[in-house]
């Protein structure tokens, strides 16, 4: 408002001639404007000055009788006081602002994390952060090992294991770049959304899981009730599914119906990292089941090809161990797909190797992908074994990096142990012990190629699932050679471990500790 438009309304009011819309205009400019607020109280003061003088002037006026003056100036005195208490209203408020802060808003979404999780979260530059483990839309979080608990203010919950990488975007809308993650949508809450780079997913009641995958198409899972889906690539598609039900994105657009896999994702914080235990103590179904934590555990029934799995047993450090013969008939088979990509993992466990195991140029503990070379060079499988010169060796980086260290294929139970994990600069760090202490570690190329990120391919119709005890075929179901030996309490972590916990691991065969 100018100036002198602002000056003729405050005229207006102190006259009481002002209508409400100006009376409004009137209010917002001395709010906001300190020089509006001060030609306000001029004018009010103003008005007090010639109420005065009126007063004192009305005994001069004969044809004006004494009831009228005090009636005159009942109303120009309350008219005057009215005006002044809104004044002094307006700058207490101001100033009550000044000195008083909003009480503190709770947080839009709060998190928890299971024991060994690693993650690092920024905001988006405000001044007023959020403190702690509790993010505020703008706020990004990427978890490299572990999971974490998300509890939003709407009262949804989710469960997001690593790798991740998650942004929130509103009270109601989160964005997951990598990773998979269960939701839970409580009554009133419907509307919800999760966000991946193919798929929009707004949650219709009440329960779904999201794989977001950073080198293949995302996934939706309806768990309970349903969802609308839309493909966020050229041909847009847009479904809703209903329980039971799961859609994979495709490259131009498309939703294709796949089988539904709900035990992929965790409901609920675990207790420690992910992992799965093979302590070939028990047979059950013709096979030695896997323990652990992981979502994926029933699908690490390890089975051998064509043998009695009780006939494999044998005594180990701690109970019974599994014994193989170099027939075909020993390699264990299991369906877990294993680790993908360049994930973080640690393997351990204890082997015992004859010297003749060395003849067919090592023994492999547990192997799984493709056993070819992918696209850019990158290996497609991952492997963790004893290499002819019966040292702990791990493959999977357009090479090996072995531990240089005795030869332990002396008949003697020997702990071996891997740490796979990637550095600031996205490089393949490994580290390698032998019964509890960390080895000096050596890379050596496969056909002078370059050291490379491996890109471990579990879903490819030429991947193999985990085997144990066998190397891989070139071709599914084709298996390797055999080893000659045994294992036993075979470890497998989706994280890092420190070495007071593979120490932890060989002395009291225990994780968590």
């Amino acid at each position: 408002m100018k100036p002198d438009e602002l000056e003729t309304k405050i005229q207006d009011l102190v006259d009481g001639n002002v209508s409400q819309d100006d009376y409004d205009l009137i209010s917002t400019e001395i709010k906001s404007k300190p020089k509006a607020m001060k030609l306000y109280l001029a004018y009010v003061d103003l008005a007090n000055m010639v109420a005065l003088d009126a007063a004192e002037q009305a005994q001069f006026t004969p044809v004006i009788s004494i009831d009228q003056v005090v009636t005159r100036q009942k109303r120009r005195t309350m008219k005057v006081a009215l005006l002044s208490a809104a004044a002094i209203l307006v700058i207490g408020l101001i100033t009550m602002r000044l000195f008083f802060v909003d009480p503190e808003t709770p947080p839009s979404l709060a998190f928890q994390t299971s024991p060994g999780s690693l993650f690092t979260i920024t905001h988006d530059g405000a001044e007023d952060q959020p403190n702690g483990q509790t993010m505020q839309p703008g706020s990004r979080l990427q978890l490299s090992q572990g999971a974490l608990e998300l509890t939003f203010a709407s009262g949804v919950k989710s469960i997001i294991t690593a790798p991740a990488d998650l942004t929130l975007h509103a009270d109601d809308r989160l964005y997951l770049a990598e990773g998979t993650g269960w939701f839970h949508v409580p009554k009133g809450a419907e509307g919800f959304q999760v966000k991946t780079r193919d798929l929009n997913i707004v949650d219709l009641g009440t329960e779904f899981g999201v794989l977001a995958k950073t080198n293949d198409h995302d996934e939706v899972h309806v768990l309970k009730g349903k969802v609308q889906v839309t493909a966020l690539r050229v041909r847009k598609e847009s479904a809703t599914l209903t329980a039971g039900q799961a859609s994979r994105i495709d490259p131009i657009g498309r939703l294709s119906p796949i089988p539904s896999a709900n035990n992929q994702f965790a409901n609920e914080l675990p207790q420690s990292l992910p992992y799965m235990h093979w302590s070939f103590d028990q047979v059950q179904s013709s096979g030695f089941p896997s323990l652990g934590n992981h979502p994926q555990s029933h699908l690490g029934h390890a089975k051998p090809v064509s043998k009695d799995a009780a006939t494999m047993q044998c005594d180990g450090p701690f109970g019974s161990a599994a014994r193989f013969t170099e027939h075909a008939s020993d390699s264990l088979v299991t369906s877990w797909p294993g680790v993908s990509g360049n994930k973080v993992r640690t393997v351990a466990c204890w082997v015992k190797l004859d010297a003749k195991a060395l003849r067919h140029g090592g023994s492999s503990l547990i192997a799984w992908g493709v056993n070819q070379p992918g696209k850019q060079g990158h290996y497609t499988k991952w492997k963790f074994a004893i290499d002819r010169m019966g040292r702990p060796v791990v493959v999977g980086y357009n090479g090996g990096f072995y531990a240089d260290s005795i030869n332990i294929a002396n008949s003697k139970w020997h702990h071996v142990a891997c740490v796979h994990s990637m550095d600031d600069n996205n490089t393949p760090r490994v580290e390698l012990y032998l019964n509890g202490k960390k080895q000096n570690v050596v890379w050596a190329s496969d056909h002078n190629r370059p050291l490379t990120t491996p890109n471990t391919v579990t879903d490819s119709h030429l991947s193999y699932s985990a085997r144990i005890g066998t190397t891989l075929g070139f071709q599914p179901p084709q298996n390797g050679p055999v080893m000659l030996g045994a294992i036993d309490e075979l470890y497998l972590i989706e994280g890092v471990l420190e070495a007071p916990e593979i120490k932890n691991l060989m002395e009291n065969n225990q994780y968590p500790q």
